[in-house]
């Protein structure tokens, strides 16, 4: 028996499953913070209050049965089991994640193998959480997003347009 990403338990395996705590996700902009494995999931949700915390089936080598899906456009912080697998499962599912806000936990300074789930003092778990280094790539390469150009050229120099309506907002060939 599983649950399908809607909701559905079926007696077969669906190829795609929802996250651990998926159901208990909130629409109010908290963070998600991705763990490895369901103890340490519930063990983070215990720490990390305002925040919302998921977990895939199946262990670090089933990245892909996760229905990634629901993180996508959302603040994401990866928290991998300090080992290889945790790392490296880690970095699957950031390339799964369509976000510009992924950043990536170093786990390194733990003991091996450690988790959230492990008995980690708080001023520990703070200065890892404040260190997390960013993991999103650009939705595309070298693209700006509007607002952004607003904010740079906030004063245009008067110039020839160059025909496209959104660049001419922005962009003018200079007069001279």
């Amino acid at each position: 028996m599983a649950m399908t990403t809607d909701g559905e338990i079926v007696a077969r395996r669906p190829k795609e499953k929802c996250l651990y705590r998926s159901n208990l996700m909130h629409d109010d902009g908290r963070p998600v913070i991705v763990v490895e494995g369901e103890k340490t999931a519930n063990a983070a949700a215990e720490i990390f209050q305002k925040a919302d915390v998921v977990t895939w089936p199946g262990g670090a080598a089933n990245v892909l049965q996760g229905n990634w899906e629901l993180l996508n456009g959302r603040e994401v912080i990866l928290w991998p089991d300090n080992d290889d697998a945790g790392r490296s499962a880690m970095s699957k599912i950031a390339g799964l994640i369509k976000s510009e806000k992924i950043s990536m936990v170093e786990v390194s300074t733990l003991e091996p193998k450690a988790d959230l789930a492990d008995d980690i003092p708080t001023s520990t778990i703070r200065e890892l959480y404040l260190s997390r280094q960013s993991v999103a790539e650009p939705l595309f390469k070298g693209a700006i997003r509007g607002g952004e150009l607003s904010s740079l050229y906030t004063n245009f120099v008067e110039g020839f347009p160059l025909g496209w309506d959104t660049t001419d907002k922005y962009i003018r060939l200079p007069v001279s």
